[in-house]
């Protein structure tokens, strides 16, 4: 299969990001598969 025919079979899909704070932590939720993580915000300061 050639790189171009890869290109026109891809396909897009479009998943729901929740967010949201739980006591300490930010949680993230994707209910489309089901998954969800958590962990401290990291701040970043560019100069």
């Amino acid at each position: 299969m050639s790189s171009l025919t890869q290109a026109n079979n891809k396909k897009t899909h479009i998943f729901t990001a929740i967010l949201y704070w739980e006591e300490d932590v930010y949680v993230a939720e994707c209910p489309e598969v089901g998954t969800a993580s958590q962990g401290e915000l990291k701040v970043y300061k560019s100069h």
